[in-house]
């Protein structure tokens, strides 16, 4: 999000609004003045909004963040575990072959001897 920079656009705005406030003397100056104080209320309110958005982003970030490192870690166990079942189910198919070649050299080996 780019709290950040609305933060530094509102601040430069106001800035803006402390310059003209030097300036300002007559009834229409009162007049604007009363709307800068509006306009500075509003955004005394929007930081507060800011605030608390960025409290809730941070938040829930953090969440994203947490539950994607698990995820991963899920991801890197199953691999891991599907990797260790496929080298067994390899191991014991080998020892099958094994088991059964050995069958057959001792039955043909019976057989010549007969």
């Amino acid at each position: 999000m780019n709290i950040n920079k609305k933060i530094t656009k509102i601040n430069q705005f106001s800035d803006g609004i402390s310059n003209l406030l030097k300036n300002l003397n007559s009834f229409n100056d009162l007049y604007i003045r009363g709307y800068i104080d509006c306009l500075n209320y509003k955004k005394t309110q929007n930081f507060k909004i800011l605030e608390e958005l960025k409290k809730h982003y941070n938040k829930y970030y953090d969440i994203y963040v947490d539950k994607y490192r698990q995820e991963k870690k899920i991801k890197i166990l199953i691999k891991t575990l599907n990797n260790s079942i496929i080298k067994n189910r390899e191991k014991k198919e080998s020892l099958m072959l094994d088991e059964h070649v050995n069958y057959k050299v001792c039955q043909n080996l019976r057989n010549e001897s007969e």
